[in-house]
Order: C-alpha cells, then structure tokens, then sequence
C-alpha cells in the first residue's frame, strides 16, 4: 500500500484480484463476500503469515551477519 497505493502491482500479476476494490485488494482475506464473488478458488487467508517470514528473515540474515 505504501508504494503502490493503486494497487496496479497487484492487478497486473495477481488478476484475479483486480476486479475487487481497492482497499480489498491490499487484504483480501478481510472481505470474504468480494473474495467469494469476484475471485473464486482464491486462497481465503495468507499463505504465509508476514509476520513470522520477518523473524525468519532477520533471524537468517542476523546469522550470516
């Protein structure tokens, strides 16, 4: 969001997201009857929890330091 406030990132590698909202674009998963409508078969949560992919990162990156 912060660098691409249009999303067009998104809508052109992720087209199933392109139809939805702006802001559902961002997090889909936080509007499951637009998800269900307009992207059916997309995943319902995050494949990866962002969260836990940073520790990981920094952990990795913090060991090869």
């Amino acid at each position: 969001q912060k660098f691409d406030p249009q999303a067009r990132y998104i809508s052109r590698w992720v087209p199933e997201l392109a139809a939805l909202p702006l802001k559902a674009r961002f997090a889909p998963w936080h509007w499951p009857q637009l998800l269900a409508a307009h992207a059916p078969g997309y995943p319902s949560q995050p494949l990866v929890d962002l969260g836990e992919g940073r520790e990981a990162a920094l952990a990795a990156y913090h060991r090869c330091r």
